[in-house]
């Protein structure tokens, strides 16, 4: 776990070699607005989905966190050891949204349908069926061209009344950090990001640390673009709203040398300060840098 402060940025451009963005911290204060829209689905049975590689994956039934990733549905539950990426196609949507949204619904007797809008008006639908005979969903969802505008409004509007601000998992919680990396040493295959809360303003008594938690990536094309979930272990059982600061930090992947933090920072786009928006549960919250990288 890195232990200096250094500089967190988004945006970053013209990054060199082992490029990345290490630690920083943010409290709550700026950003505590409540969210109405839903920040996460649920699902009361079991439901199979298609996974990237084509075959039937499972989802158990929980509350999950739904996310993007590179074109694919990324589901991160209290109960799962790890995200869960599903096959979906995308659609559009004429919901006002201003976070990713997703939602959750059946139609027809064996097909449930789980969609993720995007403030673009841009949207990912997955279609799934209980029965786990992927044969019989993917010859339903030929036949579909989607969601209709009235099924979306209507289900949209029904998530609105019935959501929380924010989901509330006893054992864990996750946050959602957007990230996105350009020019990378071509080696660099990966990323990892670590996270960890702290209560109180000195953030390095690690009595008061509430949660960790860490995420790996896959780096392609020597870039990264994308929203990577962490899921925390909530060593004291505390929620996001128990913690003061937030810290995340990025290291990067190298064939037979493996993970290093980077030596060097780049600087946003269109902005002095290195800062980059962060998604707590659905809540945004602003990173600020504490400090230069080493």
């Amino acid at each position: 776990m890195p232990t200096s402060h250094t500089m967190l940025a988004f945006g970053l451009a013209g990054i060199l070699g082992w490029t990345g963005i290490l630690t920083s911290c943010t409290s709550r204060s700026l950003n505590e607005e409540t969210n109405p829209l839903p920040t996460a689905i649920t699902l009361d049975r079991t439901t199979y989905f298609v996974s990237q590689t084509g075959e039937d994956i499972p989802v158990p039934p929980g509350t999950y966190e739904v996310s993007s990733e590179h074109g694919y549905l990324q589901l991160t539950g209290e109960t799962t050891d790890h995200p869960l990426i599903i096959t979906a196609h995308p659609t559009t949507h004429e919901e006002t949204v201003t976070v990713p949204t997703p939602l959750s619904f059946s139609e027809q007797d064996d097909l449930h349908v789980l969609m993720l809008l995007l403030p673009d008006g841009k949207a990912l639908e997955a279609t799934g069926s209980y029965s786990g005979i992927r044969s019989r969903a993917t010859h339903v969802t030929k036949k579909r061209t989607g969601a209709s505008r009235a099924t979306v409004k209507q289900q949209f509007d029904r998530a609105r009344l019935t959501s929380r601000a924010r989901v509330t998992i006893k054992a864990h919680f996750t946050l959602r950090v957007p990230i996105q990396l350009s020019h990378l040493d071509p080696d660099i295959d990966k990323l990892k990001l670590q996270c960890w809360t702290h209560s109180g303003n000195d953030a390095t008594k690690y009595d008061r640390r509430i949660g960790e938690g860490e995420s790996v990536a896959n780096i392609a094309n020597r870039q990264y673009q994308g929203t990577v979930v962490v899921m925390f272990n909530a060593s004291q059982g505390k929620e996001p709203e128990d913690a003061d600061q937030y810290y995340c930090g990025i290291l990067l992947h190298k064939p037979g040398i493996g993970f290093r933090q980077p030596g060097k920072h780049g600087t946003p786009l269109g902005n002095q300060k290195p800062a980059w928006l962060v998604s707590a549960d659905g809540t945004p919250f602003r990173i600020h840098a504490q400090g230069s990288v080493n």
